[in-house]
């Protein structure tokens, strides 16, 4: 499987991630994998944006009730389309990122807060 594009879009009785939830390392898009899933609220802390992803525009636009912590696998040579990943999100998000990933993350809203590590 090389796309996960659309692959929980508007799933708005989505409410949690199992922990054994990974993405494959063959993805490399995961656009608009979990866009318009409003009931989202959490992921667990197992869940990581792998490096193999290329293009996560939009992966959690619309997730109105998503808040926690994301993490973003530790490989400086990762590089993503990640535009408006976080559009349309309310609640407190940290994202987990190395410095190389965080330029490269576009339209950061203020509720999203970035560390790096």
């Amino acid at each position: 499987m090389k796309t996960m594009q659309n692959f929980f879009r508007n799933c708005t009785s989505l409410k949690t991630i199992p922990t054994s939830f990974k993405i494959p390392s063959t993805v490399t898009i995961g656009a608009n994998m979990f866009l318009g899933c409003t009931a989202l609220e959490t992921l667990p802390d197992t869940f990581v944006i792998p490096s193999t992803l290329n293009t996560i525009n939009h992966i959690f636009r619309g997730c109105t009730n998503l808040t926690g912590d994301i993490y973003f696998e530790n490989d400086p040579e990762m590089d993503i389309g990640a535009t408006n990943i976080f559009l349309e999100t309310t609640k407190p998000i940290t994202i987990h990122s190395p410095a190389s990933q965080v330029g490269q993350i576009s339209n950061i809203p203020t509720n999203v807060t970035v560390v790096i590590y």
